[in-house]
């Protein structure tokens, strides 16, 4: 017995340290809270609420500050049924109002 859980956790183990990894980025188009997943560019990923947003890791799970048109990058390991987002980055793009000042800026250098 005592092999039979030492042989399954080895394999365990072996299986985790050898999970393929990804990076995508793109907009998010869906979020399902209560499933804990999010749609990119037409596929499924899962993204638990442990997961901190990984330029402000103090601001609390990223799946509660994504909305439907967040840019981001992230990468994950395949799991099955959904692959799963480890590291999650909010691509934060300026408002107008932030355009036209940066612009404004720019002129003056």
């Amino acid at each position: 017995m005592k092999a039979l859980i030492s042989s399954a956790l080895f394999l365990l183990v072996a299986s985790t340290a050898n999970a393929e990894t990804f990076e995508i980025s793109g907009a998010v188009q869906r979020i399902e809270l209560e499933k804990s997943l999010i749609t990119i560019e037409g596929k499924r990923y899962q993204l638990p609420n442990r997961i901190p947003e990984s330029l402000m890791p103090t601001g609390g799970p990223v799946i509660y500050q994504l909305r439907p048109g967040s840019v981001i990058a992230a990468s994950g390991t395949h799991a099955t049924p959904f692959p799963k987002l480890d590291s999650v980055a909010i691509l934060r793009q300026p408002s107008p109002e932030e355009q036209i000042q940066i612009q404004s800026e720019m002129d003056n250098e």
